[in-house]
């Protein structure tokens, strides 16, 4: 699935390698350089297989298009230099780990995935097709050796947070966007920084008619790197369900709330708000030949309503054909994943601090 772009905005890690004196002995990696190499080959072809296999079972035709993105390979790279343990980009890690004089990483984030390596400094390029190309020197990022979770056909991840090693951060613009497309289109994703994020071009493109709407970020002093955003409750179509507002508010401890996340997979429903969503679904499957349809699922946020098609939140077992829905319960808050955000163009005002969105068909604009 080519088109699958997973953009991860960088959590505060839940683990990490311990902090050591740069005496060139091994910190938390045991596995020689061959070993994770090794392993990265093995992740690629087992990767491959997998997708082949989902996407046959939903479509063979998109069974064909499944190609692996490549892994990063340093020594093609002219302009890759790995960062020292000592260097300032390497103070701005939460944990900063040593390993050879190197400095290196391990990361959490909120699906559950992981990543581990060593930081470096590279040239990256931006533009796509016919547009003018930009390369930004000494950009910093994760040469990724041990990684984990669901990253499908991603090559990695990419940083929007408000955290200095983000790539918004370190590119410094006032506003981004991004049109994530259908998990099995064959058409990439769209990233748009500075003047060219905006959505006056998907209120032509936008098969919707629908207008653009916008609701304020809130602050956690807890977790300032994220996105929070203030959800006041969620509907089934014209049913408002019922869920205590508090349920997605920030608890005094910093915790619970409401996040948008471009690279957390499916959203993660705060518990009492999953079981009120499960319950209008209690007598799935229909009997034979009753035709069902299924309704919009809205998040009705502060001043704004982000209304989902059921194929945003909805799955098709491949095996017995049954809807499954596309969100797990959690314990705590609340995390709205990529899945649910397919062909919405989403535009982070960070100068304004507001969060602006529209259904659109991201494959074309």
């Amino acid at each position: 699935m080519a088109s699958l772009v997973l953009l991860l905005i960088l959590l505060v890690a839940a683990m990490s390698l311990p902090a050591a004196h740069c005496d060139g002995g091994n910190v938390g990696f045991e596995l020689k350089l061959t070993h994770l190499l090794r392993r990265a080959v093995a992740r690629s072809k087992a990767r491959v297989a997998a997708l082949q296999a989902v996407a046959a079972a939903a479509d063979p035709v998109a069974a064909a298009r499944v190609l692996p993105t490549p892994y990063f390979d340093a020594k093609r790279s002219a302009t890759y230099r790995a960062l020292p343990y000592r260097s300032p980009r390497c103070g701005q890690l939460y944990y900063p780990a040593c390993f050879q004089k190197v400095c290196v990483y391990q990361y959490y984030y909120g699906d559950t995935a992981s990543t581990a390596g060593v930081l470096a400094n590279e040239t990256f390029t931006f533009g796509a097709g016919n547009s003018t190309r930009v390369r930004v020197p000494n950009v910093s990022f994760g040469w990724g050796s041990i990684n984990a979770g669901d990253l499908a056909n991603s090559s990695g991840m990419v940083g929007f947070g408000r955290g200095p090693l983000s790539l918004v951060s370190q590119l410094g613009p006032s506003r981004f966007s991004y049109c994530l497309t259908s998990y099995l289109s064959p058409t990439p994703s769209r990233l748009y920084f500075g003047a060219f994020a905006n959505l006056n071009s998907t209120n032509t493109s936008s098969s919707s008619g629908s207008p653009a709407q916008s609701t304020p970020f809130v602050v956690n002093p807890a977790l300032p790197s994220m996105y929070f955003l203030s959800l006041r409750g969620i509907s089934l179509g014209a049913r408002r369900l019922p869920v205590d507002p508090l349920a997605f508010a920030i608890n005094d401890d910093g915790t619970g709330g409401v996040v948008i996340d471009s690279g957390t997979s499916i959203t993660w429903l705060q518990q009492d708000a999953y079981e009120a969503g499960r319950a209008p679904r209690a007598a799935w499957p229909p009997p034979p030949n009753v035709t069902v349809t299924v309704p919009d699922f809205v998040f009705h946020f502060d001043g704004a309503n982000m209304t989902l098609p059921p194929e945003n939140y909805m799955l098709i077992a491949s095996t017995t054909g049954y809807l499954c829905l596309a969100m797990v319960p959690s314990g705590v808050g609340t995390i709205i994943g990529n899945y649910q955000q397919q062909n919405l163009h989403i535009l982070y005002d960070l100068a304004n601090s507001l969060l602006s969105f529209l259904p659109a068909p991201c494959d074309i604009i």
